[in-house]
């Protein structure tokens, strides 16, 4: 018995039987495909219907978000409005209708918002928005909800939210009123939502009376035959499907929704329909996709058996014959050839077939790496012939030269070329070709006549086996990044990054040619030395993006007051340097300077805050005040200190006087620097009056010094100083100490117990451990904590951080006093200072000794006066020296008075003596020259 593969292969064999067999398995191939694709075209409408099922469930909250974010948004807007518009009228006391105007005309206009103010009986106040319909003036606020409502105006809803104004305004008409916020970008982001998901929305409108609706949305899935439940406005034999066919396109619908979109209670919930339709799955498209894809497993079926007799007939003798040709070792005799046999000469041919495919293969495979690496090279390389006639390049070369190979090939590149601009560089390149057979160098033109970018050029001559020379062969290098990158070095290591400016090294450089120029010609020079007066206080105040943007409104401002020659530079810091080389006479500079100071005067805008630049200008002239750029700066330099000594915001003209005050603060400062550590520092005290009832209520501490090299020196001379060289730490620290200890002193001797007042500067305040500091000297000296206060700048409570905020309020929490001291002189937000736990504003002296002769400086101190009563809090008047200007002062309703009409600052001694003599009347006394008003 034959085994079972021989026969079914015998049977196999058998061409009738193999015919059936392959027809049955085609029909059995063609039945299975069409039913896969039956199966797959139900499978995927089934997927298309879960996932539109998914879409709309992810749809339900990402709009229940959307609105539920909208109507918070516009809850918040609303409130601040109304807290504006409430603060408005109860400060100006006009008409409410002008009051809320004056609020929506400070409103951003880029915001998309509709707002509309009505008073009890339904009568519009204001009105504001991109589109104010006629339908807006008689619309009654009354029935929308605090916290969002669907308002339909037009065609479209839109989200409004409602608040009541000018609640209880004694002596007003209006009593009550209602203001409106209302979004109607609102339905077009809900319809672009909706879009995203793949479904299309419409607004099918609500019931006319209004009704109560939930605060969720509300989304009902369905099927096909399930019916519309809860939705009045359609028939109750309406079916999802069927409302969705009479709303929709026409379309078998897929899936879709019907949703309630409301936000609280009002006369109109809108309802939005959302639908999907079935699309390309619908009405039998799977079944021709299904055919379509029978045909194609048909031909696939038909390929295979056709493409194996097409290369066995007619591929694969060709295959025989490259073989033989290429002598290729897989075909092999069937027998060993005799001597002299034809089989014997064939095999020998076909040995020297084989070697010399493979040299050839090996050549062929060396050429086309070499090749490879020419054409993908990143330098630009060209090959010429003796004459520099390209007869090769690669792409890196044709795209240097911007031409096509066709182009390229037989010219000379420009370089090579003689009676150019480049001749003498040419004439070098063939000399040295010649002599050493290569040149290195840059060149610029590679194409005749037209100028490229640097190019750094290597050429080397190729020699035969005699040493003609063959070949030129040349190697390009883009040279323009590394130019620029060297130029841009040279343009940082000569001016400021931030203003684009000239640095010191540069304008030092610029300085000396001047200087050595004006020598020659018997001309001057002048030098301005430019300082901004308090750039620190808004660096540390407001950050320092905007002190580098302040930076660059200077710089720009400069540039524009000098005329063509004279050179501005950004020395360091907040300092700047001009130079004029066009000068008549010293007094030229001066004018120069005054200008200066006049185009700074305007404030400046940045970020957002309106900033005053006033410069401190010192001008230095060669030859009169130096014989070298060097000394002209730092005689400049002196020039500009004692402008600033001299109030700021003025010029001064370098003198000799100037290089000794100079000295002298020098001097001051090497002597402050071991004032502590000789004991030199006193505290002295000025009393704090209550006008209303003549009482003592504070005492501020004030630092003097009494230097044994200089005697007493003023406060307003070692204060700046110590600021300047960081000493005011140290200086800060000893004043807390001090004042903590001599009240512990006063508690022993039963002096009153009154706080006393210590200044606190910015830098110290900053201090991470400064609350620390308090702790440690209120424990250190057993006194309470009601008995310290701490006077701070407006610099330092208007710097908005959380951390300067928790400080505060630790301070308070701790039961520390604290005051902003010098009020009006700084930079205040109002709308930050009602937020801040302060407890006293003190009303900086220079505007309260003009209250009586100068009607500005009685504006500032009536404002101040009226915003902290308004904030609940005490006013403090610095710098009172007469009996009327208390009388003024207890008019306008200040609290608190300091100044020498009561006592001049007095060392605690003298001070305790005083007290006890006090009668609640001022005796105006005054100390010796050595202490002034101004040293306070």
């Amino acid at each position: 018995m034959s085994h079972p593969i021989i026969a079914v292969d015998n049977w196999l064999s058998n061409q009738a039987m193999a015919r059936k067999l392959r027809v049955l398995i085609a029909l059995g191939v063609a039945l299975l495909v069409v039913l896969s694709s039956v199966l797959l075209a139900g499978a995927a409408r089934w997927w298309q219907g879960r996932s539109a099922s998914r879409a709309l469930t992810a749809l339900q909250v990402d709009l229940d978000a959307e609105v539920r974010l909208a109507a918070s948004g516009l809850a918040r807007r609303l409130e601040s409005v109304r807290r504006d518009a409430e603060l408005v009228h109860s400060l100006a006391g006009d008409a409410p209708a002008q009051d809320l105007k004056r609020v929506l005309d400070r409103l951003d206009s880029a915001d998309d918002i509709i707002i509309v103010a009505q008073d009890d009986h339904g009568t519009p106040l204001a009105a504001r928005g991109v589109v104010v319909r006629s339908g807006l003036q008689a619309l009654q606020l009354g029935w929308l909800g605090a916290q969002g409502q669907w308002v339909r105006l037009g065609e479209r809803p839109m989200l409004a939210v409602r608040a009541p104004i000018f609640q209880d305004s004694p002596g007003q008409r209006v009593k009550v009123g209602y203001v409106a916020l209302m979004l109607p970008q609102l339905p077009g982001q809900i319809e672009r939502l909706a879009a995203r998901q793949g479904f299309a929305a419409r607004w099918l409108g609500g019931d006319a009376d209004p009704a109560p609706m939930a605060d969720d949305l509300r989304m009902a899935l369905w099927r096909s035959d399930a019916p519309v439940l809860g939705e009045q406005a359609f028939d109750e034999g309406d079916t999802q499907r069927g409302v969705l066919q009479k709303f929709g396109s026409g379309d078998e619908v897929l899936s879709g929704a019907i949703l309630n979109l409301p936000t609280g209670s009002g006369p109109v919930p809108m309802r939005l329909l959302l639908q999907q339709n079935a699309g390309w799955l619908q009405d039998g498209h799977a079944f021709v996709i299904a055919a379509l894809l029978a045909l194609v497993t048909a031909c696939l079926l038909v390929a295979v058996p056709v493409s194996g007799l097409a290369r066995r007939y007619f591929v694969q003798p060709f295959e025989r014959l490259g073989d033989a040709l290429r002598g290729d070792h897989s075909v092999q005799p069937t027998s060993s050839p005799t001597a002299g046999s034809p089989h014997s000469e064939f095999d020998r041919l076909r040995d020297m077939a084989n070697v010399l495919s493979r040299e050839n293969r090996e050549l062929r495979h060396d050429s086309a790496l070499w090749s490879s690496v020419f054409r993908h090279a990143r330098e630009a390389i060209c090959v010429t012939d003796p004459q520099g006639r390209i007869e090769i390049a690669n792409s890196t070369f044709l795209s240097l030269c911007g031409l096509g190979e066709a182009e390229t090939l037989g010219q000379i590149p420009g370089f090579l070329v003689g009676g150019t601009e480049d001749a003498t560089q040419a004439e070098e390149i063939w000399i040295a070709l010649r002599k050493q057979g290569e040149w290195n160098g840059e060149v610029r033109h590679v194409r005749i006549g037209e100028e490229f970018p640097v190019c750094a050029v290597s050429i080397f001559a190729i020699r035969d086996e005699q040493g003609a020379v063959q070949h030129l062969a040349a190697f390009f290098s883009d040279n323009t990044g590394h130019r620029e990158q060297e130029a841009r070095i040279q343009y940082l290591a000569h001016h400021d990054t931030l203003t684009g400016l000239p640095n010191r090294a540069r304008f030092m450089e610029r300085l000396r040619t001047a200087v050595q120029t004006a020598e020659r010609g018997g001309r001057m020079v002048a030098l301005l030395f430019i300082d901004l007066d308090r750039f620190k206080v808004i660096n540390d105040t407001l950050g320092h993006a905007v002190g580098d943007e302040l930076l660059r409104t200077v710089a720009d401002r400069l540039v524009r007051t000098c005329e063509s020659g004279e050179v501005v530079a950004r020395s360091g810091g907040d300092e700047f340097v001009i130079m004029l080389d066009r000068l008549r006479e010293p007094a030229d500079a001066q004018r120069a300077a005054e200008h200066i100071l006049a185009i700074m005067a305007p404030t400046a805008r940045v970020s957002g805050h309106e900033l005053a630049i006033t410069p401190s200008i010192g001008i230095a002239v060669y030859p009169e005040h130096g014989i070298d750029a060097e000394e002209l700066v730092r005689n400049a330099d002196v020039a500009m200190y004692y402008a600033k000594s001299q109030g700021r915001n003025n010029c001064q003209l370098f003198s000799p006087r100037m290089a000794e005050l100079a000295e002298e603060s020098l001097s001051l400062e090497h002597a402050l620097r071991t004032a502590a550590d000789r004991d030199e520092f006193i505290l002295y005290y000025q009393p704090q009056i209550e006008m209303a009832t003549r009482k003592l209520v504070g005492v501020e501490a004030l630092i003097r010094w009494n230097s044994q090299q200089f005697g007493m020196v003023s406060p307003a001379k070692f204060i700046r100083i110590a600021e300047e060289c960081g000493l005011i730490l140290q200086m800060g620290d000893w004043v807390l100490r001090e004042a903590c200890r001599q009240r512990a002193e006063w508690n022993l001797a039963g002096v009153a117990d009154f706080p006393i007042a210590v200044n606190v500067s910015a830098l110290q305040f900053r201090q991470p451990e400064f609350i620390r500091r308090v702790e440690e000297a209120l424990q250190i000296y057993g006194i309470s904590t009601t008995q310290l206060e701490l006077e701070l700048t407006e610099s330092i409570v208007m710097h908005e951080s959380g951390a300067t905020a928790a400080a505060l309020r630790r301070l308070r929490d701790m039961g520390v006093a604290l005051s902003i001291d010098d009020f009006g002189t700084g930079y205040s937000s109002l709308g930050y200072l009602k937020h801040l736990p302060i407890q006293k504003l003190k009303v900086d002296g220079a505007f309260v000794r003009g209250i009586e002769s100068d009607k500005a400086d009685r504006a500032i101190v009536e404002a101040i006066v009226s915003l902290g009563r308004a904030l609940d809090l005490t006013l403090v008047a610095e710098g009172v020296e007469q009996r009327s200007t208390i009388t003024v002062l207890s008019k306008l309703g200040c609290h608190v008075a300091q100044g020498y009409y009561y006592c001049r600052p007095l060392p605690a001694e003298e001070f305790v003596s005083w007290f006890s003599q006090f009668n609640g009347e001022g005796k105006r006394q005054f100390q010796s020259a050595t202490v002034t008003p101004e040293a306070h």
